[in-house]
């Protein structure tokens, strides 16, 4: 009976504690709608004041405060909130805060320029197949140049301002979206890359490892792949340390599915030759920022190969990731992976081979890899390897099948031998 009561309680406590929530929460939103109502007001009469005194003393500073208004009461019109800025300094190249017009004016008039050819596509929705050039980002559209214009000025001429690095890594993203959407993107993406440059050189600046990861992307997206994983290895490796880990959800995904990404990028198009990215996978992992990150990206990189219907390279991978660490305690688990493989696609094996055949090689590597006497049982042996020893055991049952009907069929001296080798060892690792 306590009990129910106490649970009672609680719910009682619980429902309360929600209406007061809720409660707040209206409050809160009405005071906000208070303040917008208010800020329109004065919004509307400083628009007019101004309409109707266009040479006022005080015009700049009106339509500064008409642009910092814009910005919440224009929401869904960036053109009109640039206009605003852009008459600051019509009408007082000087003006105090000028790089905080500047900023606001480059901003707002890029984010015109996106707003204009999303609107012009939607209504012309039947050529975007191809969209013609007048319907793509440039450096041609006014608001662009304006926008370049505005992030240079502040670059060259306002050092100490607060919105320098910021104008860096805006101007540096401004190109890496025009090359987005040209027909021919490269000079695009090395002007991208100039500005994240200097950002990424600016030792200690709170935007330096978010140019870094940028840039990282603009490599990525520009095809210099091994330039991207150097980037994105030294974001993973400014996480490791911390320094970075209120961004961690943002930047370890994306750098680990970026780098794997990148990895794949070496085999091009060729799905069935032996794989460049399997090739590369020591250069790049043997003193990579963390076992754990190297796993991670390549059985990433493994999942895209089967994903793109490249088994082989998938497998390729899987050996590669074997031979990096051969002691890793999952390893028996990618060889059980690599014979799935085989089962389900025994029509992609390379030069035809039999996929059947294949199959028996790799139990038997199983059981050679991981017998009582390897160095990776030694290395394993204390730890959890439960599910290891069931795919051992497996392969070795599976062999022993193999080799008694051979030892029976033909009844050689070798036969014999390798029939009794392997129980042995079966023996000494069971017991």
């Amino acid at each position: 009976m306590n009990r129910m009561k106490f649970f009672v309680v609680i719910l009682i406590i619980l429902f309360f504690t929600n209406i007061l929530v809720v409660a707040e929460t209206q409050d809160l939103d009405k005071l906000y709608q208070k303040k917008l109502e208010y800020k329109k007001e004065v919004y509307e009469k400083t628009l007019k004041f101004l309409q109707e005194n266009p040479d006022a003393p005080n015009a700049a500073r009106l339509y500064f405060n008409l642009g910092e208004m814009s910005t919440e009461i224009d929401v869904n019109k960036p053109a009109k909130t640039a206009y605003y800025y852009k008459k600051v300094l019509d009408i007082d190249p000087n003006f105090p805060s000028k790089d905080i017009v500047l900023y606001n004016l480059a901003f707002f008039s890029f984010e015109a320029a996106k707003k204009k050819i999303t609107e012009g596509r939607a209504r012309n929705r039947s050529l975007m197949i191809n969209w013609p050039d007048s319907l793509r980002l440039n450096e041609s559209m006014p608001e662009v140049k304006r926008a370049i214009g505005a992030y240079k000025i502040i670059i060259n001429y306002y050092p100490e301002s607060q919105y320098h690095s910021e104008a860096l890594y805006r101007l540096g993203a401004l190109y890496f979206e025009l090359a987005l959407d040209a027909r021919e993107p490269m000079a695009y993406y090395d002007k991208a890359i100039k500005y994240f440059n200097i950002l990424a050189q600016k030792a200690g600046d709170p935007l330096q490892n978010h140019a870094i990861f940028q840039r990282g992307w603009t490599y990525f997206t520009s095809g210099k792949y091994d330039d991207a994983i150097k980037d994105f290895t030294y974001i993973l490796k400014v996480m490791k340390r911390d320094s970075l880990s209120e961004h961690k959800s943002y930047f370890e995904d994306d750098a680990i599915e970026n780098i794997a990404y990148s990895l794949i990028e070496f085999d091009g198009t060729n799905f069935t030759q032996y794989s460049n990215a399997a090739k590369k996978l020591n250069e790049i992992f043997s003193n990579f920022v963390s076992k754990d990150y190297s796993k991670k990206i390549i059985l990433d990189a493994i999942r895209l190969k089967l994903k793109y219907y490249a088994p082989m390279q998938a497998i390729d991978l899987y050996n590669a990731l074997i031979a990096l660490y051969p002691l890793d305690i999952e390893n028996p688990c990618y060889n059980d992976s690599i014979i799935a493989i085989y089962k389900r696609y025994p029509k992609r094996t390379r030069n035809n081979e039999d996929p059947k055949k294949l199959i028996v090689k790799e139990y038997e590597r199983i059981t050679k890899s991981y017998s009582a006497e390897s160095e990776w049982f030694k290395a394993n042996k204390d730890k959890d390897i439960s599910k290891q020893l069931n795919i051992i055991f497996y392969a070795y049952n599976f062999i022993e099948k193999r080799y008694y009907n051979n030892f029976a069929k033909k009844q050689t001296l070798e036969n014999y031998n390798k029939y009794r080798k392997l129980v042995q060892s079966y023996i000494t690792l069971a017991n």
